[in-house]
């Protein structure tokens, strides 16, 4: 573009699709007005501009290039935009002009959490409505989720797991009772599968196994000791699909949480309480699931437990137009992973859409817990439950109490579970897995197996008898010492009670 072909445009005025600045000192409101046009039809934005409608140009530097090029970058999804720069006559002053032309599938546009649209020559918030519109104009097939997935087939499923999900469902009320608990049928039923082909929704869902294309259905949990990150007493990181994870989260949980005692007023028997109210606690984690940006590879799940509180953050940021303050009010649910959440509702891990950060703050107060605190940092959104004062219990300064308790706890979900013991007896000879899972009574490798043998792994109850080589064909676990004493110890109070 030469001056010529500048001052012609400048001459045909401000309209839906081009918006005059006097110079980059404007670049916040000169944003907002290209967040607009990628919401219509695309649009230009010139600096250089004065009111009048006169090319007056400014002082451009490299820095003044940077600064457009950050503040395009505040611009999500990220957009195609185009920039120019024209001398002005007889000056060393430059008019940029910025275009932006929406791609297929990625509207809306939001510019700093917050989407606009262009009416006439005014750019104004987007309205829910509006945001929701140009969501179900975005083809599907542009969402994680509907994508097809990497090198899985209805074989990599968990049957148990879809035949639990059909089962809670109809006991729900939220499937017909007709439902069929065939992976082929299901899948169909929830839109899992797409042309034939499964989609990274069926695999985040039900996968027995995670391959490497699918490094973001993980969680991280910590317990941290005191109330910062210095030091860890726990530190693990769980990959599997979302109910492995869940469980996961549950037995961590139960090994991390103090259950404490004490006596009310007006009451003789004594009070157990934990230290956090697990329900909400539960809550913060499926919504993570739930609502969480699967499309980021390097995202997870991440679950903290320091002394004086307990976080739940997930990778993502808020839905435009939803607050943080909203989050605790009835709010409408902008769903990230629809298809996801539908398969969690049914299964009825969601109860109502809209409601779940509402029923973590109610559950709380209601049981005279803390009230949780919802945060939003760069990408991530988190959930912060304080420590209630009355599970007075468990103070963990030196981890030695953690400890103590952990190792109880380890002997009590190994002693609750048929499962893990079965592996610890089959275990006492070196096993191969494909040898484990018929020897169990089980006719493939579940998901329940998988956690049982990983939760039994970590624990240090069996080892590998190639460590160096986790992958490898040879490989078989044999239990360890510590696991042969926790053994013991059931098998001796099976025979104290049987006496």
């Amino acid at each position: 573009m030469n001056m010529n072909d500048l001052e012609d445009l400048i001459r045909s005025g401000e309209s839906e699709t081009l918006e005059f600045k006097r110079s980059t000192g404007q670049l916040g409101e000169a944003m907002k007005a290209l967040c607009a046009f990628l919401n219509g039809r695309g649009g230009t934005v010139v600096f250089g501009v004065s009111p009048d409608g006169k090319p007056v140009g400014q002082d451009v530097g490299k820095e003044t290039m940077n600064d457009i090029a950050m503040a395009v970058r505040r611009i999500e999804p990220n957009p195609k935009v185009a920039t120019e720069r024209v001398s002005i006559r007889d000056s060393s002053r430059e008019v940029i002009l910025i275009r932006a032309e929406p791609e297929e599938g990625k509207r809306p546009y939001a510019y700093e959490g917050r989407a606009y649209e262009r009416l006439e020559t005014m750019k104004t918030p987007m309205g829910r409505d509006r945001y929701q519109e140009l969501l179900i104009e975005s083809s599907s097939e542009h969402r994680w989720e509907r994508q097809l997935s990497e090198g899985y087939d209805l074989a990599d499923l968990d049957p148990e797991e879809i035949a639990r999900t059909v089962r809670l469902g109809i006991e729900k009320g939220r499937l017909p009772e007709s439902t069929s608990s065939d992976p082929r049928d299901f899948v169909k039923r929830t839109s899992l599968r797409l042309n034939g082909d499964l989609t990274n929704a069926a695999v985040v869902l039900f996968a027995r196994e995670m391959n490497m294309d699918y490094p973001q259905c993980e969680i991280r949990m910590a317990r941290f000791k005191g109330t910062d990150k210095s030091k860890f007493i726990d530190n693990r990181k769980i990959q599997g699909n979302i109910f492995v994870l869940l469980e996961e989260a549950r037995v961590f949980l139960d090994r991390h949480v103090s259950l404490a005692g004490h006596i009310e007023p007006g009451r003789f028997e004594r009070v157990d309480r934990r230290e956090y109210h697990f329900d909400a606690v539960r809550e913060a984690l499926v919504n993570a699931f739930c609502h969480r940006d699967y499309s980021n590879e390097g995202g997870a799940v991440f679950l903290a437990v320091y002394n004086d509180r307990l976080e739940v953050w997930s990778i993502g940021k808020l839905p435009v137009g939803i607050t943080i303050d909203e989050l605790k009010v009835d709010h409408d649910s902008v769903l990230r992973n629809p298809t996801i959440s539908n398969v969690l509702y049914k299964r009825g891990l969601v109860e109502q859409w809209g409601t779940g950060t509402k029923d973590m703050v109610s559950l709380c107060v209601k049981n005279g817990y803390p009230e949780p605190v919802f945060k939003e940092r760069t990408g991530s959104v988190g959930v912060i439950f304080p420590r209630s004062k009355k599970a007075g219990a468990g103070e963990t300064s030196d981890g030695a109490q953690v400890k103590a308790q952990v190792k109880a706890q380890v002997k009590a979900q190994v002693t609750d579970s048929q499962l893990m013991q079965d592996i610890l007896r089959s275990c006492t000879s070196p096993k191969r897995s494909s040898e484990l899972v018929p020897e169990l009574g089980h006719k493939k490798r579940s998901s329940a197996l998988t956690t049982a043998l990983k939760y039994l792994l970590d624990e240090g109850l069996i080892e590998y008898t190639i460590p160096e080589k986790p992958r490898s064909r040879n490989q078989r676990y044999v239990i360890t010492k510590r696991g042969e004493k926790v053994l013991n110890g059931i098998n001796r109070s099976g025979s104290d009670d049987d006496r």
